[in-house]
């Protein structure tokens, strides 16, 4: 899949870019995706490409960003986000920004031939105005 065809906007998604200034090519992605407006909800993915650039806070600034836009812009009242159990860098950015964890996915991804827990973090707009304090 090209990147063009993953960032083509569709009714269901919203795809971002996230970057340092003064470099051209993006540092990461985001998503809203699953996208239902008559239950006000999303699922919201990231991805930062470089390892080194992992730990600094740029995810977190991404998330906080898609978060605001969902609730601010799009006018949802609920995020759900899952990563595996087994990323607690993961874990630690979606509680950074005040996802709170919801439950587990028990045994819910087959990678490296292991089974492999996702778990759920859901935050809730009325929550979000405490956390960005």
């Amino acid at each position: 899949m090209t990147l063009e065809r993953w960032m083509r906007p569709s009714e269901e998604t919203v795809h971002l870019a996230t970057g340092l200034v003064g470099r051209a090519e993006p540092i990461g992605f985001l998503h809203l995706a699953l996208i239902e407006r008559a239950h006000q909800r999303c699922r919201l993915g990231i991805v930062i490409g470089e390892k080194e650039l992992w730990g600094l806070g740029y995810g977190h600034q991404a998330v906080a960003r898609a978060v605001e836009y969902a609730f601010d812009v799009l006018e949802l009242d609920r995020i759900t986000a899952e990563v595996f159990a087994d990323n607690p860098r993961s874990v630690r950015l979606l509680e950074g920004v005040g996802f709170v964890r919801e439950g587990v996915m028990r045994e819910s991804i087959h990678r490296a031939g292991q089974r492999v827990d996702e778990l759920v973090f859901g935050l809730l707009r009325h929550e979000w105005p405490r956390v960005r304090k």
